[in-house]
């Protein structure tokens, strides 16, 4: 999300063992854990090995808000400049959103799906080289409070969208209505969130760029995610559509998520095409 590659914050081999990326594995490890009994859990259906998996899944969000924090502090702003810190802050915001509704739904499958996304999207950011990892300072364009609450809210609602996608493949298996209900929930919550995002987006790019709308690849595969998403309340709420069609439709919109948040920053290097949003993959880009 950067006009030019800034240069990497400085660092040495040593960086890679810091507070930061010991806390990122740890917490890597006790999702993972968290996400085992939980399947435990739904097997056996005894209530307390599923408190047991809730607290796991809370200890392992807060080590993971404590390594976000250390990011924080070693590059001085929220991590969303390279590639690296965009899977980052999901798997937190997916482990927050995933314990909102789990507490709000009364219900354990959120946490259990968010244990297993969280976990495994850390286990892969942990194998990127160093390159990948080291720290870089913002633009100018960057430098603004409108970005960030423009990045959190939409990675949030992205987080809504991914456990909904995930209650959804479990429908698809076990075609229960709660699953189906739970994902439809999720994405109602979601939904305005992805708008806020949209919206703050515009009034950051009229600061930065002198424009609340330009077309920019991104900016428009952002647009046609929350289109697809209307479309699919619409299908919900008017059209009466559940289960299966349901299911799919939403799926059909977390893809659209996928292109709009890592798709569309890998199609504009392959092609070449030019993009004010480009996310860098790596310090030496």
């Amino acid at each position: 999300m950067n006009e030019q590659a800034p240069a990497p914050v400085p660092s040495d081999t040593s960086s890679l063992l810091s507070s930061e990326y010991i806390t990122l594995q740890i917490a890597a490890f006790v999702f993972l854990i968290a996400a085992l009994i939980s399947i435990i859990f739904w097997v056996t259906r005894k209530d307390a090995i599923g408190k047991t998996s809730l607290w796991i899944n809370i200890v392992a969000t807060v080590v993971l808000t404590v390594s976000l924090v250390f990011r924080y502090i070693n590059v001085g702003h929220i991590p969303y400049v390279q590639l690296y810190e965009t899977f980052f802050f999901m798997a937190w915001a997916i482990a927050v959103i995933a314990l909102i509704a789990d507490f709000s739904l009364r219900s354990r499958l959120p946490s259990t799906l968010s244990a297993l996304l969280s976990g495994l999207i850390l286990v892969y950011i942990i194998q990127w080289p160093e390159t990948s990892r080291e720290g870089m300072p913002l633009v100018p364009a960057l430098q603004s409070p409108w970005l960030d609450v423009h990045i959190a809210t939409a990675f949030l609602s992205y987080a809504g969208f991914a456990v909904s996608a995930a209650a959804s493949v479990v429908y698809l298996f076990n075609r229960n209505d709660k699953v189906d209900e739970l994902s439809y929930r999720l994405v109602a919550f979601a939904f305005p969130l992805l708008g806020l995002g949209i919206l703050l987006g515009s009034v950051w790019a009229n600061e930065a760029w002198g424009r609340y709308w330009g077309w920019d690849p991104k900016e428009t595969s952002a647009l046609v995610t929350w289109l697809v998403y209307a479309g699919y309340l619409h299908a919900r709420l008017v059209l009466g559509w559940k289960g299966v069609r349901a299911a799919i439709f939403n799926l059909a919109g977390f893809a659209c998520v996928i292109f709009t948040w890592v798709g569309l920053n890998l199609l504009t290097k392959l092609i070449d095409m030019s993009s004010l949003h480009a996310y860098i993959a790596s310090a030496n880009v």
